[in-house]
């Protein structure tokens, strides 16, 4: 099977199990719904997953790769990084991310509901956290940038915002909601507390 259809099958089966979550609850879908809803044979379903219980955590994994490869589209390869260039490549990633989560609101509904085991925010903001600090040595990016707290704290701030985005049926616009997290998490005065976030 070339990598396309890899890629089609595997994605039929992730969207399979999300149809089925809102058609009924996680503990009533078995393997055999996902094969009747995707088309797809039993054999294909598990050169992916071993059982019903990997699909969620694989589900959560692969958001948060896609967050990972929207952020990085702009960074540039180089020893230090100014401010002003990290800024623009959040700017740009987390405005592309938040258009994947408005097309897949479905999904996000389903994680802001948290009734499926290994699919939540709380996971998923540790995903993301885990992902976006190892992505580059603390000496290669801004200088006084303690990288792991900058992952930690953009993480968490995003996830909010894709919380409440969600509990709010995605009535904002996703530009708008992009545009307010990269706003909160750059500028330091809209902080109730006046917390210097970024050095």
């Amino acid at each position: 099977m070339d990598s396309k259809r890899k890629r089609r099958s595997y994605n039929a089966m992730k969207q399979a199990f999300i149809a089925l979550l809102n058609k009924m609850p996680y503990d009533e879908i078995t393997v055999k719904d996902i094969l009747d809803e995707s088309t797809y044979s039993r054999k294909t379903f598990y050169a992916y997953f071993s059982s019903k219980s990997d699909i969620a955590p694989q589900i959560l994994e692969d958001e948060a790769n896609t967050f990972i490869a929207c952020y990085t589209q702009l960074i540039p390869r180089r020893k230090k990084l100014s401010r002003q260039s990290i800024q623009d490549a959040v700017r740009y990633g987390v405005a592309q991310y938040f258009s994947h989560v408005y097309k897949n609101q479905d999904l996000y509904r389903t994680i802001s509901r948290a009734t499926v085991p290994g699919l939540s925010f709380d996971l998923l903001v540790w995903q993301i956290y885990s992902k976006s600090k190892a992505l580059y040595d603390v000496k290669q990016l801004v200088e006084n940038l303690d990288v792991d707290l900058y992952a930690y704290q953009w993480s968490h701030i995003l996830v909010n915002y894709l919380s409440y985005w969600a509990n709010h049926d995605f009535e904002q616009p996703p530009e708008y909601m992009a545009s307010q997290s990269v706003y909160f998490l750059h500028n330091a005065e809209a902080h109730p507390f006046n917390l210097e976030l970024v050095p």
